[in-house]
């Protein structure tokens, strides 16, 4: 699936636009995923957000790396799935 991420409008700030963006579902995370054009190497982003009891947990994890943006995405999700979300007592 491909969005148009309107929030994220570059051009106001100068920014390149986000390639590559999709909404997904990762563990129990709602989440926009979107790389940014570097000069050298790959950049990805994950935007999550996890709403329960009452609390909104919203989250932004990015990768910049020599490595192949695939690999940049699962070296993001892992730390995305890697947090533990617990109630307090």
């Amino acid at each position: 699936m491909s969005v148009t991420l309107s929030a994220l409008t570059p051009s106001a700030r100068h920014l390149p636009n986000p390639k590559d963006t999709s909404i997904v579902k990762i563990d129990k995370w709602d989440a926009i995923l979107y790389d940014m054009k570097v000069p050298e190497g790959s950049n990805t982003h994950i935007r999550s957000e996890w709403v329960e009891l009452g609390t909104w947990i919203d989250v932004h994890i990015s990768v910049t790396t020599a490595e192949s943006i695939d690999a940049a995405r699962a070296r993001a999700m892992s730390v995305l799935r890697s947090i533990r979300i617990t109630e307090a007592s």
